[in-house]
């Protein structure tokens, strides 16, 4: 038999929610997995950023310049060809 995850209510300012929407929908992802994936990436290696979590941050980097690698190409296609 399959557990379904407890729910969990979080707020969200305006922005952030916006912010979320937008990199779901670039990274072809549900609002909640979005939000699930970005915070098992900042929990890599189980470091607290605060302790200086390198590759943590790294992973971040990096799921960053993926989304705005993705943007740049949604733009470019977006232009008249000559």
């Amino acid at each position: 038999m399959n557990q379904v995850p407890p729910d969990m209510k979080v707020r969200l300012s305006a922005v952030l929610r916006q912010q979320i929407e937008e990199a779901a929908r670039r990274n072809n992802r549900t609002m909640n997995a979005e939000i699930v994936s970005r915070l098992e990436t900042s929990f890599a290696g189980n470091v607290p950023a605060s302790e200086g979590n390198l590759p943590g941050r790294m992973t971040v980097m990096e799921n960053e310049l993926e989304d705005l690698r993705l943007e740049v190409r949604r733009l470019a296609n977006k232009l008249p060809r000559d």
